[in-house]
């Protein structure tokens, strides 16, 4: 189609997710989506269905009767992804369509939603179940890994921290500890954080979701002992990029996070899950998160606490040696 002849027909194929928030402040939620539908010129019996399918989709149908100004700005946020699907576009125009979400909340919108859209089921459940407890993994990988290798050099190397400390009646073991107990302490509080935002969503299972907070701590300290491994032996602070890139980036996909490891070539399932730590917590993660049990789960406990004391001693170590001249 022409755009100068036939700007009103494109327009009816297009959704727009603008940066700024231009919602109606004198309608509710419902009434925002209605009032929008019929810009479309949506038939009514078909709009309703539709606005009750998006409020279920974004997680707001307790909030379809409460105006505008009453909303969170990441429930802002949701309201407008909604309303740019009123019309069920063939293409979807977004304009930063993530301002105001959680990063959490990103990656389930763009991946549990978005993707799962295509999948109906997958190993007995929805997408974003599948991929919730993944989420959780990750934020418990990173939180650790990059506060034990980028933290831990930054306040080793240019804030002269560990240099400061030593000075004291504290030994480089008991330094060394504490940095890593700091950097498991960060998984807790940012795995927290996720499984709050999981649970609003209605992806977990109760009670036994919450015990992924004390588990978080276990995995973040395997973590944090890898990174300070790779901040022990990297020569200066750009080398950590190299860790990052060739076994984060790596395990961030290939640990049954997005898709099952089933659905790996048989060499690399086992590789994943003799080498790959993150294999580990995500099968830990997922089993909690869906209170579903197997014999598999405490091998992979056993693996995370007897790897995570081996690179105890050997962070330890490795340490002790870089800042001993």
């Amino acid at each position: 189609m022409d755009v100068s002849t036939h700007q009103r027909e494109i327009k009816k194929l297009l959704g727009v997710v603008p940066q700024e928030n231009n919602l109606d402040p004198d309608f509710t939620v419902y009434d925002n989506l209605m009032v929008y539908s019929r810009y479309f010129d949506i038939h009514l019996a078909r709009a309703e269905r539709v606005i009750e399918e998006l409020l279920d989709f974004v997680q707001l149908r307790e909030k379809k009767d409460t105006l505008i100004e009453q909303l969170s700005g990441g429930m802002k946020r949701r309201l407008i992804l909604a309303r740019a699907l009123i019309n069920m576009p063939r293409l979807l125009i977004l304009d930063e369509p993530t301002i105001g979400l959680d990063p959490q909340a990103r990656h389930l919108f763009a991946l549990g939603f978005g993707v799962g859209s295509f999948i109906d089921v997958i190993e007995g459940m929805s997408y974003p179940q599948f991929i919730a407890p993944a989420l959780i993994s990750i934020s418990i990988m990173n939180s650790a890994f990059f506060e034990c290798t980028y933290g831990s050099y930054v306040r080793m190397y240019y804030q002269k921290t560990f240099d400061a400390i030593i000075a004291t009646p504290l030994s480089i073991e008991e330094v060394i500890t504490g940095e890593l107990l700091w950097g498991a302490t960060r998984s807790l509080i940012y795995a927290t954080i996720v499984l709050i935002v999981i649970a609003a969503f209605g992806l977990i299972e109760l009670p036994s979701g919450l015990l992924i907070i004390p588990f978080s701590f276990i995995a973040g300290f395997l973590f944090a002992t890898i990174g300070m491994c790779f901040t022990a032996i990297s020569p200066n602070i750009n080398s950590l990029s190299y860790p990052t890139f060739l076994f984060i980036t790596p395990m961030f996909l290939f640990s049954g996070t997005f898709f099952p490891l089933s659905l790996l070539p048989e060499p690399i399932q086992y590789f994943a899950l003799a080498v790959l730590p993150l294999t580990h917590v995500v099968s830990i993660v997922r089993a909690l998160t869906l209170a579903n049990f197997s014999g598999f789960l405490l091998v992979s406990f056993a693996w995370i606490v007897l790897v995570s004391l081996v690179l105890f001693v050997l962070s330890v170590n490795l340490m002790k040696r870089r800042l001993i001249v």
